[in-house]
């Protein structure tokens, strides 16, 4: 697993987001360079080999959040959509409690 950014914002990706409506896609889609897909597979190799994503979805700000599951636990990941760094990360649920 690589390094959480230095200056990683303290965000709450876990909230509903407004659906995305086709005027407001149109608008914000020349600034997507990376498409859900590609985000999806960096967050995953962001956090190891043995990790897959449970969800992931496109923003309208701040980039692309996506979760994975790994050996280590749940990973919440954000990536910019525009460079497709990974801009956040947390690790706010570990796998290890009484249902595992």
């Amino acid at each position: 697993m690589m390094a959480i950014p230095a200056k990683a914002p303290q965000l709450n990706i876990t909230t509903a987001a407004p659906p995305i409506s086709p005027t407001m896609f149109k608008s914000m889609a020349s600034e997507i360079h990376v498409d859900l897909i590609n985000a999806t597979m960096i967050a995953q190799k962001w956090v190891g080999s043995n990790s897959h994503a449970v969800s992931s979805m496109v923003a309208l700000q701040n980039g692309t959040p996506v979760s994975c599951d790994s050996n280590s636990g749940l990973h919440q990941i954000l990536i910019d959509s525009q460079s497709g760094k990974v801009v956040f990360a947390n690790q706010p649920m570990s796998m290890s409690g009484p249902f595992s």
